[in-house]
């Protein structure tokens, strides 16, 4: 059994997304995925979770690694694996369980740190959180609607869909990357910049304001604590 994580990065070697998530796991048994090798499990059931990494590749694409992505989350939510999206896999959850109408780029990307602020406090994800923390953000695109079977549990000023859950299922997704600490989100602002040919996007300010509230932990857990449950 053990946990699923699938790596979404272009370069999941260089920048090890995976590993990053893996190190609030300890001593659990964890499987890694690298998304682009197109090697993606047809059975999720023989894990007790799955964790779907950030990415970069375009929400709408047609790549057979994606479309393979995709028929995975639908069977977890067919078979009830618990499965944790971030990011990139937080938008891929909307994209495969409710519509493509549901994701959307952003008027405006958000990158940096920003405070997350709870609106439902009943959640096990966020079991033990705050109700506003600081987390990195760092993405072009977003959820922008909810289908009726799931529900909002977090937002930010320039993200009205900061995280949400299925009503009965164990699917949650979040967009903020709470396993990226302050080092990281440094790296990955000044990388992100250069490579969108954008380096607003690391200025000396939003560098100096990073501000991480360390969640981290907790939010693993919480999630751990349910799949191992099952």
């Amino acid at each position: 059994m053990g946990i699923l994580i699938i790596d979404n990065g272009p370069y999941p070697r260089i920048i090890r997304q995976a590993s990053w998530i893996r190190s609030y796991l300890p001593g659990i048994r964890t499987e890694i995925v690298y998304a682009i090798e197109n090697r993606m499990p047809h059975e999720p059931e023989k894990y007790d979770g799955v964790i779907l990494s950030g990415g970069i590749e375009p929400l709408f694409s047609e790549r057979a690694w994606l479309l393979a992505e995709l028929k995975l989350i639908e069977k977890c939510a067919e078979k009830s694996v618990p499965l944790l999206g971030i990011c990139y896999g937080h938008q891929l959850i909307g994209r495969a369980l409710m519509g493509p109408h549901a994701v959307r780029e952003k008027h405006s990307p958000e990158f940096g740190w920003k405070q997350i602020r709870l609106v439902q406090h009943d959640s096990h994800l966020f079991e033990g959180i705050p109700s506003e923390f600081y987390a990195h953000c760092s993405h072009f695109d977003e959820v922008c609607e909810l289908s009726p079977e799931f529900r909002l549990l977090a937002e930010s000023d320039r993200c009205k869909i900061q995280a949400y859950e299925h009503v009965s299922n164990p699917i949650w997704g979040v967009q903020f990357h709470s396993e990226i600490n302050v080092r990281k989100g440094r790296l990955l602002l000044i990388l992100n910049g250069l490579a969108n040919l954008r380096p607003s996007l690391a200025t000396p300010r939003t560098l100096l304001e990073a501000r991480d509230s360390g969640i981290a932990p907790k939010l693993f857990s919480n999630f751990l604590d349910f799949a191992m449950r099952r």
